[in-house]
């Protein structure tokens, strides 16, 4: 089966569909609360429950990346990865206390224990890097091999705010002392690490991707409009060719994320990898695509009003989530050369 770069009908139509409608939660520059409008607008289409486990045969990755590519260009105020990685991890499980208006947040950095005093269960440590945690009603923390769930009632006032540079989803981190494990408030879920973390990288990609699409778009406008010594900066060679190269940017990551979900479900290629290169070369594209659109805009880019440093901010906080650029490219790097190791053997 050969990879098709052009949308069939469906993809089309549901890339338009979700263009329309996120638009209308587009992150409010006066006030980044959570808007629990995007949860029930996702839950309405049933666009959390979009990916599933491999393993069901409906997989969906291909429109889960669609979906997010969407949702990087609105920035809206929700965590849309945190509650479609929570609903895949559920599945059709029918868990007390979770509901379809159940918002989920996530902790991407975490130090847990769990422990045991006779037939109890108890978890503590500490976890952080939490979008909207006073707003959420669950929280997960992944393990290895399991995935913590936390009720966020059982830790009342325990969150503090961390400091980020992302001004659209402010962050926090909760210290545990001695949860008990309850199967109720607290419970702990089995999982796919391997397959979660795939996933994971793809989505964070896919938001990068919608997000550079945004910017270029965005950036594209503006030096169609604006005036240097009487001339539209737009027909300055120097600017066409950075355009040139933002555009190169800008397809060549639609490109990347595109066929890592496509050989993903079709199990192609290795994951673990193709996620990797994915997220990597969007991290490092994306950043680098919107401080060029940064430069083009002049003084008015620089700006606190300007939308485009809350773009820059959420992909410098996109970058660094499961490993940074430095880290991926030497995971690339040495998966490589295990594999030409191996294909010389």
């Amino acid at each position: 089966m050969a990879f098709n770069f052009d949308y069939g009908f469906e993809e089309k139509l549901f890339s338009k569909t979700m263009d329309e409608a996120l638009e209308s939660f587009q992150f409010s520059y006066e006030d980044n609360s959570l808007n629990s409008s995007v949860n029930q607008f996702l839950s309405e289409q049933g666009l959390q429950d979009l990916i599933n486990p491999k393993s069901t045969g409906e997989m969906n990755l291909f429109l889960g990346s669609l979906l997010m590519k969407q949702v990087g260009k609105y920035l809206p105020a929700f965590p849309v990865i945190e509650n479609i990685l929570a609903r895949y991890i559920i599945g059709n499980q029918s868990i007390t206390n979770i509901t379809e208006e159940s918002i989920f947040s996530l902790a991407w950095k975490a130090s847990l224990e769990i422990a045991e005093d006779g037939e109890q269960r108890y978890i503590k440590g500490e976890i952080g890097h939490i979008p909207f945690a006073n707003n959420v009603n669950w929280i997960l923390v992944p393990l290895e091999t399991e995935v913590v769930f936390i009720n966020t009632d059982v830790l009342e006032d325990q969150f503090s705010s961390e400091n980020s540079i992302d001004l659209t989803h402010p962050l926090y981190k909760a210290k545990l002392n001695q949860l008990q494990i309850d199967n109720e408030s607290i419970f702990i879920q089995p999982y796919d690490h391997s397959e979660f973390k795939v996933i994971s990288k793809q989505l964070i990609a896919s938001e990068l991707s919608g997000m550079a699409e945004r910017v270029f778009q965005e950036t594209l406008n503006y030096v169609k409009e604006r005036e240097q010594f009487g001339v539209i900066i737009g027909k300055f060679q120097a600017v066409k060719h950075m355009l040139a190269d933002m555009y190169l940017l800008k397809e060549s990551i639609q490109t990347s994320i595109e066929y890592t979900a496509w050989s993903i479900e079709n199990s192609t290629e290795d994951p673990n990898l193709l996620a990797t290169i994915s997220k990597t070369y969007a991290s490092y594209s994306g950043v680098k695509l919107i401080e060029d659109a940064i430069q083009l805009h002049g003084g008015v880019g620089m700006t606190w009003e300007h939308m485009l440093h809350y773009y820059l901010k959420r992909a410098y906080r996109l970058s660094t989530m499961l490993g940074t650029e430095r880290l991926e490219k030497r995971l690339i790097a040495d998966e490589l050369k295990r594999n030409s190791v191996l294909v010389g053997q």
